[in-house]
């Protein structure tokens, strides 16, 4: 009853009614696709018939009767562009309307989204959450000093100019050189080297041994 009286369509039923209608009017496109190919098989075999033909009469009968197929061929090629253009209107249509269709659920889904947002930032507090941003810089701040002050080192000079540092090398080398002369001197007393014998000590052995030998006569 509504139908009949122009009463109001939902979306899902318009575009089922429009690709109902654009499948119709394909089906029929395709069926006198068919009967054009059937007239095109037809006229070539009227066009050889008339090549082969031996009469007049017979020529012009074939030539009645191919025109005759090129006006019904001409007929159904112009129904189907008809059907074709409607077919592409409709297409046009339900493209239309499926877009309109997504316009309309991304605007709800944006609707809804935009409450959820609202409810959201409603349970927060925006000056708190500067509050404890702040903070957070301040402990970090404080974190680093303490780091700075850990990480310091005792009676140690950073800096030390070339006179400087060429005294510490000089004196290096100082103490370098006394150590190798003490290793040699080390190293000579290891060694087996016979010693000298003193000529007074060989005296004052062969008079001891005289006057052991008088005693002991």
């Amino acid at each position: 009853m509504r139908r009949i009286i122009g009463g109001k369509r939902s979306s899902n039923q318009s575009q089922s009614t429009l690709q109902d209608t654009t499948s119709t009017l394909d089906k029929r496109g395709d069926v006198l696709g068919s009967k054009i190919d059937k007239i095109d098989v037809e006229l070539r075999k009227l066009k050889k018939q008339m090549s082969e033909a031996k009469t007049a009469q017979m020529k012009e009968r074939y030539k009645q009767r191919a025109a005759s197929l090129l006006k019904q061929k001409k007929m159904y090629m112009n129904q189907q562009n008809s059907l074709s253009n409607q077919s592409f209107g409709l297409e046009q249509m339900q493209f239309t309307t499926e877009q309109m269709q997504t316009n309309m659920e991304t605007v709800k889904a944006m609707k809804s989204a935009q409450k959820t947002l609202k409810k959201q930032y409603k349970k927060m507090d925006v000056d708190k959450v500067e509050r404890m941003q702040d903070n957070m810089f301040d402990l970090m701040a404080d974190a680093e000093e303490l780091q700075d002050i850990l990480s310091r080192t005792y009676d140690v000079q950073d800096e030390m100019d070339d006179d400087e540092l060429l005294a510490e090398l000089d004196g290096l080398d100082d103490e370098m050189g006394m150590e190798e002369g003490a290793d040699y001197l080390d190293d000579l007393d290891k060694l087996d080297v016979p010693k000298r014998k003193d000529p007074s000590m060989g005296v004052r052995e062969d008079n001891d041994f005289k006057e052991l030998e008088q005693e002991l006569r």
